[in-house]
């Protein structure tokens, strides 16, 4: 339950995308869409949630297109990705550093 509120406090410093919740019952899935501002503000979102995995991918660096955290918690996983810019590109350096990145957080219930 710990990583659980850890995990919540984090995502409540950050804006969620409005309309980004999916939810997929017959698979008890959940999935949430979080802007991060910048590089900046991705590296530090990054590296509070890699100290409460349990499973990872990343090279030292959140920004690689392969990149996941993977977190168990009591009753569910849940899964982050490599962040993305606004529009889907995973390649950040075509883009300025002050372009919106989104960070997606998949919940499933176990």
């Amino acid at each position: 339950m710990k990583k659980e509120i850890k995990i919540k406090e984090i995502l409540n410093n950050l804006t969620e995308v409005e309309g980004s919740e999916i939810k997929i019952p017959e698979d008890n899935i959940t999935y949430n869409y979080y802007y991060l501002r910048n590089s900046n503000e991705v590296f530090e979102v990054y590296d509070e949630l890699i100290e409460l995995s349990n499973k990872l991918n990343f090279g030292g660096n959140p920004l690689e297109s392969n990149s996941y955290i993977v977190i168990e918690c009591e009753n569910k996983t849940i899964s982050i990705d490599s962040p993305t810019t606004y529009n889907g590109d995973k390649n950040w350096n075509s883009y300025n550093d002050k372009i919106r990145k989104m960070m997606c957080v998949t919940t499933q219930i176990n």
